[in-house]
């Protein structure tokens, strides 16, 4: 029993693992997105391109698709963008199969174990494959229908330092002060 929860805990870290930042790449073209801006919340685009580094264009979701047209957006308006990826049609085979294999595998020590019940000769892979295997198809089912989406960032040119000009005002003098934050 502790090595089947083991095996169920290092499927389920293994889906977490992935932790880096992400950014969009330059003149590549992300056929569906959603660009999430501060302030206005979710827009759902397609054909999203970074040009320049700086600006973004992309044809806006309508219901009516023949009426979208291409719109820009400068990079520093937008939060960050997420692209689709694909589904989770092998995860959810992986975790289906699991599940079902361990269903059946406990089913047949269950039937085993009973002393009311023969079960001396009686094949039991055939049962075994097919519930594994409906629990594979079931769970590729089930991952179909739910989009993965990549969170990808704008291109960050920032520093680890802040410079400032900022202009110091006083009843008896005027001056333009620098202030450097490291």
């Amino acid at each position: 029993m502790k090595k089947i929860c083991l095996l169920i805990l290092l499927l389920l870290i293994g889906s977490f693992t992935n932790a880096q930042k992400k950014y969009l790449e330059k003149n590549k073209t992300y056929l569906s997105a959603r660009i999430y801006e501060p302030g206005t919340g979710t827009m759902k685009v397609r054909k999203l391109t970074l040009i320049n580094d700086s600006v973004l264009t992309f044809k806006i979701v309508t219901s009516l698709d023949t009426a979208s047209r291409l719109t820009r957006l400068p990079t520093n308006q937008i939060k960050y963008v997420q692209v689709k990826k694909g589904t989770y049609a092998g995860a959810g085979a992986l975790y289906g199969g699991s599940v079902m294999l361990l269903s059946a595998l406990y089913a047949v020590l269950q039937v085993k174990n009973n002393p009311n019940l023969n079960s001396d000769g009686y094949n039991f892979a055939p049962i075994i494959f097919g519930l594994t295997g409906g629990g594979v198809v079931l769970g590729a089912l089930v991952g179909v229908c739910f989009s993965r989406w990549e969170t990808r960032y704008a291109p960050d040119f920032r520093t680890a330092y802040n410079l400032r000009i900022a202009p110091y005002i006083n009843k008896d003098y005027y001056a333009l002060g620098i202030k450097a934050n490291f």
